[in-house]
């Protein structure tokens, strides 16, 4: 790893470097995505503390702030981040207040934002949000946001976008190898073939409704 003693080293292979900064009064992470060789990196959520994420990027270019989605909580060193790097800003079109983030790069389903010499993928995930993405790098992590965490998916606000959330984690994380590292907006990670296992427990129990807000797959 780099000598940014203010991350955590998530993945260290040939010139790919993955940290994390756990930040803010909710305990957002931020993922600093860069390559080695080229010394540009791509900033993943821009949750709080600014100058932190500034510090670890040591200098690298920025070749894009990407935002899983726009909740308060993981924008709050937007403004200040992009001023200082002069950093386009990716977000997906159908996010609720997207438009005063002013966005450059629409992170539609499928597109490929490259990071130097490597490339991260957007999987379009509704449910948390209209505009909720994860963002898959190469074979072996998913930076999924708030779409889902251990244990669980995001926190949904009707039985509706619950639907919703089950049917992007079913299509697009769940289709992922089971090696994938899940990587969420607060909290440690798990894996594609954990989280799998947890949701056959969630889908063999009956209900009388659907549910929605904080489910865990175990316990709902």
């Amino acid at each position: 790893m780099s000598d940014h003693g203010v991350m955590d080293e998530i993945l260290l292979r040939g010139s790919l470097e993955v940290g994390r900064l756990t930040v803010g009064p909710f305990e957002n992470n931020v993922y600093l995505v860069r390559d080695l060789e080229q010394r540009v990196c791509a900033v993943v959520d821009a949750a709080f503390e600014a100058e932190r994420i500034v510090e670890a990027l040591g200098g690298d270019r920025v070749a894009a702030i990407l935002l899983t989605h726009a909740h308060l909580d993981h924008i709050q060193a937007l403004d200040p981040l992009r001023r200082g790097t002069g950093a386009p800003v990716g977000l997906h079109p159908l996010e609720p207040g997207g438009e005063r983030l002013r966005a450059e790069i629409p992170l539609f389903h499928g597109r490929r934002i490259a990071v130097g010499s490597h490339e991260l993928r957007v999987l379009h995930t509704p449910g948390h949000t209209p505009g909720s993405v994860c963002l898959v790098l190469g074979h072996e992590l998913c930076f999924c946001g708030d779409t889902i965490f251990p244990g669980g998916p995001g926190k949904t606000g009707s039985p509706e976008e619950f639907l919703q959330i089950v049917e992007s984690i079913e299509r697009h994380i769940y289709t992922l190898e089971d090696s994938v590292v899940l990587l969420p907006g607060h909290g440690e990670g798990t894996t594609v073939g954990k989280s799998k296992k947890e949701y056959r427990a969630f889908r063999s129990r009956p209900r009388a409704s659907i549910p929605f807000g904080d489910v865990l797959w175990e316990t709902t």
